[in-house]
């Protein structure tokens, strides 16, 4: 007779567990259901969180800073006339610099009003750095910050809200004290990093940065600016690049009223965290794993014990101890399997769940369920060995005794 865990015979055997007490079964396969389910989250979780890295980093890019202007008393410590100095000085590094002023204003339109939204003054590279894209109109252009235009830009979100009724080009809004006529609207924004303040981008405003702001925290006028992004080819240009712009901004104002934010540095430490969050579940979920290898164990411990005189009757009419040991290790490997496969079942589920009601990235991928199902198998043979030795060792004498 040809031995391998896929003889008919043997599966026949194995099933006879979830055809008499499918409940023992299931009670059973409960730590590996859990296991595996936990095992493909957390690969899900891991290769979502690869994902989103991949595509901020390819939005924002390697090479990219930020200058900031710290919020305080005093002087500006980030101007125009800063800018323009960095960018003439680092043009063939980093030929993409955008200067920006913040504020916080309320917005009304005809219809609604809108308060705490997000004002940006910038010019028109603003969304070379940065991945916003046009549902309609356009962006700010350069005839509008140097002749003052009042015009602006809208956010997803904040169009909706401001015009429900979906006309939002052409329209006029008021922001702070002044109005504006809207030029553009954007669609939904796919950035999203609150430690580079890149939240919420669809409730922004985007206004010519020659108009000064309203008073207000926070603000500016004239010559400030808050912050001064700019994009360099590479990380090593970036490094060459980082050392004039401090250069240049400590001897006009000082560095103390400055700090410097490279977003792949705080990317790559947000991963670092996100790595040891997935190293604690992946500890957890081996720990369930085990937890439910063991709970197959004592099912087969108990099968063997109570099947002596089959083992023994078998053994008599010519079964061999390797048939013994396939045919209890085929046994296991079928609560395994089962428990895999409910398992990964559960996980999609769950991994969908995430993904649908929470913020978190979840990228549910045949490798999740690969690995949750090979995982069971590899569960199922080597926690079933053991009861497949200690049943093969039966002695057939003493097991016909038992009849």
């Amino acid at each position: 007779m040809k031995i391998t865990v896929f003889n008919r015979h043997f599966l026949g055997s194995a099933l006879q567990l979830w055809r008499k007490r499918p409940l023992q079964a299931l009670l059973s396969t409960l730590g590996i259901i859990a296991g595996v389910t936990g095992l493909v989250l957390v690969i899900a979780l891991g290769q979502g969180a690869g994902r989103e890295l991949q595509a901020t980093l390819g939005s924002l890019g390697a090479g990219s800073v930020i200058i900031r202007a710290k919020t305080g008393d005093g002087a500006p410590t980030l101007t125009i006339a800063q800018a323009e100095r960095i960018s003439a000085l680092l043009q063939p590094l980093a030929p993409q610099l955008v200067p920006v002023r913040f504020d916080t204003a309320e917005v009304v339109s005809s219809e609604q009003r809108e308060s705490g939204i997000r004002v940006i003054a910038t010019d028109r590279h603003y969304p070379s750095l940065y991945p916003l894209h046009l549902h309609s109109g356009r962006f700010l252009a350069d005839y509008d910050r140097v002749n003052g235009q009042p015009v602006a830009v809208l956010g997803w979100e904040l169009g909706r809200l401001l015009f429900p009724r979906g006309q939002v080009v052409g329209q006029s809004v008021r922001i702070g004290q002044r109005w504006y006529r809207v030029v553009g609207w954007l669609k939904p924004a796919t950035l999203d990093v609150p430690a580079l303040g890149l939240s919420n981008l669809d409730r922004n405003a985007y206004i010519p940065l020659s108009i000064p702001f309203r008073a207000g925290a926070g603000s500016g006028t004239g010559d400030s600016l808050d912050e001064i992004t700019l994009r360099f080819a590479g990380e090593q240009q970036l490094g060459q690049g980082l050392r004039v712009i401090k250069r240049i901004v400590s001897t006009a104002s000082g560095s103390a009223g400055v700090e410097y934010v490279i977003p792949i540095e705080v990317l790559r430490q947000k991963q670092k965290v996100q790595q040891l969050v997935r190293y604690a579940l992946l500890g957890a979920t081996g720990l369930m794993l085990v937890v439910g290898g063991i709970g197959i164990m004592n099912v087969m411990m108990v099968s063997v014990l109570s099947r002596r005189s089959e083992i023994g009757l078998r053994r008599a009419v010519g079964a061999t101890r390797r048939h013994i040991l396939v045919q209890f290790v085929t046994e296991s490997l079928v609560v395994a399997v089962a428990g895999g496969v409910l398992g990964v079942m559960a996980g999609f589920l769950l991994s969908a769940a995430v993904d649908a009601f929470t913020d978190w990235p979840v990228d549910f991928s045949p490798l999740a369920a690969g690995a949750g199902f090979l995982v069971s198998i590899g569960i199922g043979i080597v926690f079933g060995t053991y009861p497949a030795l200690q049943a093969a060792s039966v002695s057939p004498i003493e097991a016909l005794n038992d009849l």
